[in-house]
């Protein structure tokens, strides 16, 4: 699904500060000042989109003093942390690492088209963050959407209307959890219950 990465497809869903490749969870390692130049090392091995930025080098800046050098230090650590989230608390999806994305509901089950695709990462990368999964919630959903990434985990975005938000979201890979959490996106639920046909016989209900 090489030819669905395109954040500019999304992007005006978005705040204009907001980086769309964002670190998502990248470790500060260093700090270090070279010649009017702040070099910020990291390691970025378990980021969510961006796996391959090592530094971050911010050019005509000279630390004056201890307590600045912490302070901007301090600063930089927070803002690497926010960047790739920024109010965003949830499983983004990058859609080079898409092998294929499937909809289901009681009757059946299809993989989307390379459109569909497209739209529906678009449409839940826009998604408003509802709160973490949580074990007292007991529902079955009607419908959902099964996103399968290369690396073997997988996506499961879960109709959850009946308890108030839109969406439950669970990633995980094999036996292991790596995100549950609550999503409300109104356009996504249009989308699903008015384009896509499997999903049609949900309103028979």
């Amino acid at each position: 699904m090489q030819n669905m990465s395109n954040n500019d497809q999304y992007s005006g869903q978005l705040p204009a500060w907001y980086w769309t490749g964002g670190l998502h969870d990248a470790v500060v390692r260093s700090v270090t000042e070279k010649e009017n130049c702040l070099e910020i090392c990291l390691d970025s091995a378990n980021g969510m989109l961006e796996r391959d930025i090592r530094k971050i080098s911010l050019f005509n800046c000279k630390i004056q003093t201890l307590e600045v050098q912490l302070l901007i230090i301090l600063v930089m650590v927070l803002a690497v942390s926010l960047i790739g989230c920024g109010f965003k608390r949830f499983p983004t999806i990058d859609a080079e690492q898409v092998e294929k994305i499937s909809v289901w509901c009681h009757d059946g089950r299809r993989d989307l088209n390379a459109d569909e695709a497209a739209r529906f990462i678009r449409l839940y990368n826009a998604s408003k963050y509802a709160g973490e999964g949580t074990e007292a919630v007991g529902t079955t959903p009607a419908f959902g959407v099964d996103v399968y990434f290369f690396d073997g985990s997988v996506l499961a975005v879960n109709d959850f209307q009946c308890t108030g938000e839109d969406f439950e979201v669970y990633m995980f890979r094999q036996d292991q959890r790596l995100a549950w959490c609550y999503v409300d996106n109104q356009a996504l639920l249009q989308f699903l219950l008015e384009d896509l046909d499997i999903v049609q016989e949900y309103k028979k209900w």
